[in-house]
């Protein structure tokens, strides 16, 4: 009986690390577009893309520093909130810490554009205020909801008494 499960261990075991090293070997080939697939045509030049991808490189590494400050002065500001008297001036600071960092990312966004802005040419500017958004543009999840299901009028929320009595099919 021990062996038996012994064995299923280890072919656990090898499952597991065997999809974990196909996992891995296959993000190795793909080549990653310094800002995007939006900017495949834009036609950079080798020095605009080098300068994008630095751009963006110090962009992400500065984001991620606030996002974790911000984490972390929302998980004190809950903590202090969950207090039965928390101190005012403790709250007052916490909050003013969160807005601080909200107010440098939102700094931090605008100083990023207005540098790409200045490394591309107004031609490949108007290109791509033509080209669609991404994620953020188009119809794209208009019917999601806060955690990608479907949106409080489209389960039975508060449109749901239009339909009753019966709703047309489409």
């Amino acid at each position: 009986m021990r062996r038996k499960y012994m064995w299923m261990g280890i072919a656990g075991l090898v499952l597991v690390l065997g999809i974990s090293v196909v996992h891995a070997q296959g993000r190795r080939g793909r080549r990653h577009q310094p800002a995007g697939p939006r900017f495949e045509a834009l036609d950079l030049s080798q020095e605009q893309k080098d300068q994008l991808k630095s751009l963006r490189s110090d962009g992400q590494k500065e984001m991620i520093q606030l996002r974790a400050d911000m984490q972390v002065a929302k998980i004190e500001l809950r903590e202090l909130l969950g207090q039965k008297n928390p101190s005012q001036s403790k709250v007052d600071k916490t909050v003013a810490s969160v807005t601080a960092t909200q107010t440098k990312m939102t700094a931090n966004r605008v100083q990023h554009k207005l540098a790409m802005n200045k490394i591309l040419t107004e031609e490949q500017l108007k290109k791509l205020e033509k080209m669609p958004k991404g994620r953020k543009g188009g119809n794209r999840g208009q019917f999601r909801g806060r955690r990608g299901g479907p949106a409080k009028g489209m389960r039975g929320g508060e449109h749901a008494p239009l339909c009753r009595g019966g709703c047309p099919k489409i």
